[in-house]
């Protein structure tokens, strides 16, 4: 089903706007950063923070430069960890037998997929801006609701992780270029940029507790 979505807003595109624009984005928005990075402070996704973390790039320079081995190996790193993570919680729901309806009222788990799809998004794409984690609005505004009707229980500690990684992810105030030319050598400064994927990484490891719960009654 993705994959049709995807054929047919490329189909659309290309009738629309015709080959040259289609071609032009190819080049600016694919090609362009295909194998490359940029550390800019606004650049939210892992491979951002991994930059600003494992290289000097300017924290307000917009280049993209060919990504190097250190990042691609923390990116990929952090990707099977999130994916071991997930694969340990909850097996039988990632490869289920029987895929429940969104309507069971034990085992639905549409607003859950939403969630974690979203946060997984913003994390391993490798160009992120800041405003791609409103995406995260809808979705965790549903989960309280969703996670009620389910009737799963709510450990203090998923509860504070889930809310320390929205607090984190929603981000903060951003500042002219020059405020972070002005201190991007300072390892502290680069390091506070990293606080939406942070935020983020605490979103996939709270939302795996109730991916578990569901993934034990499917398995049942």
């Amino acid at each position: 089903t993705a994959l049709a979505v995807v054929v047919a807003g490329f189909a659309a595109s290309w009738l629309v706007v015709g080959p040259e624009l289609m071609q032009h984005y190819a080049n600016r928005v694919i090609w362009e950063n295909f194998g490359r990075s940029e550390a800019a402070f606004n650049n939210q996704s892992l491979d951002g923070a991994f930059m600003r973390l494992l290289t000097d790039r300017g924290l307000a320079d917009w280049t993209t430069v060919p990504r190097p081995g250190a990042v691609t190996a923390g990116v990929v790193i952090c990707a099977l960890a999130i994916a071991a993570l997930l694969w340990s919680r909850a097996p039988s729901f990632l490869v289920p037998r029987e895929r429940p309806g969104d309507d069971d009222p034990e085992r639905g788990s549409l607003e859950l997929e939403i969630a974690l799809g979203i946060t997984l998004m913003v994390l391993l794409f490798p160009v992120v801006w800041i405003h791609y984690y409103l995406f995260l609005a809808v979705p965790m505004t549903l989960l309280p609701f969703w996670w009620h009707a389910r009737r799963l229980p709510g450990p203090a500690w998923v509860v504070a992780l889930l809310v320390a990684g929205i607090f984190l992810a929603s981000g903060f105030e951003s500042h002219s270029n020059s405020f972070y030319s002005a201190r991007e050598t300072e390892l502290a400064f680069r390091l506070l940029q990293n606080l939406q994927p942070l935020g983020a990484l605490g979103l996939v490891a709270g939302l795996s507790w109730p991916l578990a719960q569901i993934g034990s009654r499917s398995a049942d």
